[in-house]
């Protein structure tokens, strides 16, 4: 639960908390069918082949090629997402706190300087710590979601038939809070190969996210207004705000909420992000680190965090507001990531254990090359965009 369950109620706001929500329930199915489709494909051998392996056999030297760029691309793209979104956090969120008023690019700059030395100490450092923040992330969220429901708004439940033209454009990130395809491979390992008891981990690896995903848009759509005067969902998109700045309008907009619920709003939203910046961070350093062989020596450490961050960081002080276009890019370098292995399924067809209807096959890879579509004609301004 990072940047993508973040802007669910940015982009949930143009169609509104009753379609969003169905939508969110179908992306989920379509979710857990990706997800037992690609695990298949890593029964075939049940030794230890992560994706690599998988393109190399199928597609060959263009293919193990064309699988390290996308997903280099995605972990750069990702890393840029959770710069400029926990700077927007600390700069609106807590930085004011301390009566501290600073710019974009000094946010990210105080984010930078605060959270990028833990990754000096070593992998072993910044799991220990994600596994400490992860819990008060989880207990954190729980909080504002229970707190929360008190302010659940029936106004939400309409569902105007006008408002599906803005579903479009968020069905890519939709998709992107509930697309994890890519750790199949390793939860398969993990799991010895139990087909059965993988299934059901995904399962409810899908559903209980879907259920908080829910939750969260409604208490959210609740607190924020859709339009209107005053600090709106309308107001925020068309300035072209970000998370940080829809916290303080949930907490702003509403002096009733219990002391514990604003904290609890905001200590979610920043340690959501920085969970996911370590996490994202700590696995690009790992893979530059084995792809150069770099040896982690004080230089070489300095080598292998600046080949990880300087990227990021030089398109996060390009677009210090870009959390939402940013994380929409994102959508497409992980459906890429996503539809690897299931075009593998077709190669290896004949070895398959259990083998679903070619169809289903492609017509998976179809509703994957829709979702790009989608975000393409979106970046072009081709689809309708709620607040602008």
């Amino acid at each position: 639960m990072g940047a993508g369950s973040l802007a669910l109620p940015m982009l949930a706001a143009g169609p509104g908390f009753i379609w969003s929500s169905l939508f969110i329930g179908l992306t989920g199915i379509f979710s857990y069918y990706l997800a037992i489709y690609t695990l298949e494909i890593y029964m075939i051998n049940k030794n230890g082949e992560n994706a690599s392996t998988i393109a190399l056999r199928n597609f060959g030297k263009p293919g193990v090629i064309f699988a390290a760029v996308v997903n280099l691309a995605l972990m750069y793209a990702v890393l840029t997402v959770y710069m400029t979104g926990g700077a927007d956090l600390l700069t609106k969120t807590l930085l004011p706190l301390v009566n501290l008023n600073v710019s974009s690019h000094s946010g990210l700059l105080i984010f930078l300087i605060v959270f990028l030395p833990i990754f000096f100490k070593g992998t072993g450092v910044v799991v220990k710590s994600n596994t400490v923040i992860f819990y008060i992330k989880l207990i954190s969220f729980l909080l504002a979601i229970g707190l929360g429901l008190k302010f659940f708004s029936p106004a939400i439940v309409s569902a105007p038939a006008e408002n599906l033209v803005y579903l479009p454009r968020g069905l890519p990130i939709f998709f992107s809070a509930l697309g994890f395809q890519f750790l199949v491979p390793i939860l398969a390992q993990y799991n010895d190969y139990n087909r059965s008891r993988c299934r059901k981990i995904l399962a409810y690896g899908i559903l209980l996210p879907v259920l908080l995903y829910v939750l969260w848009i409604g208490v959210m759509l609740s607190l924020i207004p859709r339009t209107g005067a005053g600090n709106t969902f309308w107001l925020l998109l068309s300035n072209n705000e970000s998370v940080g700045t829809m916290i303080r309008y949930a907490t702003h907009n509403n002096p009733q909420l219990p002391a514990l619920m604003k904290i609890a709003l905001n200590v979610f939203s920043n340690v959501a992000m920085l969970t996911s910046f370590l996490a994202v961070g700590i696995s690009l350093y790992e893979y530059i680190r084995d792809a150069l062989k770099i040896r982690q020596s004080i230089a070489g450490k300095i080598l292998n965090l600046a080949i990880t961050m300087l990227p990021p960081i030089v398109f996060a002080f390009a677009y210090p507001n870009g959390f939402l276009l940013i994380l929409q890019q994102v959508c497409i370098f992980l459906i890429l990531v996503c539809m690897v292995p299931i075009a593998a399924l077709l190669r290896e067809y004949n070895l398959l254990e259990v083998r679903f209807s070619r169809l289903s096959i492609w017509l998976l890879l179809s509703i994957c090359s829709l979702l790009i579509v989608l975000q393409l004609l979106d970046d072009c301004h081709f689809l309708p965009a709620f607040g602008f």
